[in-house]
């Protein structure tokens, strides 16, 4: 494929209603100059992101966070967490919480995830799993606590709220990592091709 046939920025599918208002709200304390760039330059090391969220005592900063979101009311919440090792910490944390990861067996993740979506499961912590793929419209919080330099994946990390439902009023975007001050608001990306707004 060569030539783009039709193309609809971010900002008119929030105006006109056909994605979710997402809130955005930033939690302090992580620093990504602490990190170091992998040999391609494509994303941080994990060497020097465990190093870092060690040093801030990060995965208990992420379960406490969590913790105080269910009790502020609200439903449902999504993490995304970068480490199993930390997942496993913050699942142990959170009331009513289940973890998945690409080792999760099937039939054990299509069933801890049954039960986030029927309200039975009240957090899931996800290692690398749940990035793409997972369509739960009514999910109204995701804690982006995994760094990345990748926009594709902080898109798609957001995507999982972008689903419209009539049980909710918005998504909230509980950024741990600095992602939304890095990449942008997910309303203002838009599509340019050589350079220019199209």
């Amino acid at each position: 494929f060569e030539d783009v046939v039709y193309y609809i920025q971010n900002g008119d599918l929030f105006r006109d209603g056909y994605l979710a208002h997402l809130d955005y709200h930033t939690v302090s304390g992580f620093d990504a100059t602490q990190l170091e760039k992998n040999s391609t330059g494509a994303d941080y090391t994990d060497e020097s992101v465990r190093r870092h969220l060690n040093a801030i005592g990060f995965k208990d900063k992420v379960a406490k966070a969590t913790v105080r979101l269910l009790e502020r009311g609200r439903r449902n919440v999504l993490l995304f967490t970068r480490f199993v090792a930390e997942a496993e910490q913050i699942q142990e944390q959170v009331p009513d919480s289940m973890l998945v990861t690409a080792d999760t067996p099937k039939g054990m993740r299509e069933a801890v995830l049954s039960d986030f979506k029927a309200g039975r499961l009240r957090a899931v912590v996800n290692v690398g799993v749940l990035v793409h793929g997972f369509d739960f419209p009514e999910l109204e919080t995701v804690v982006l606590a995994a760094p990345t330099m990748s926009l594709a994946r902080y898109y798609q990390m957001c995507g999982r709220g972008l689903r419209r439902h009539s049980n909710k009023e918005s998504c909230w975007i509980v950024d741990m990592v600095g992602l939304v001050a890095q990449f942008g608001r997910i309303e203002d990306l838009t599509l340019h091709c050589e350079g220019r707004e199209q």
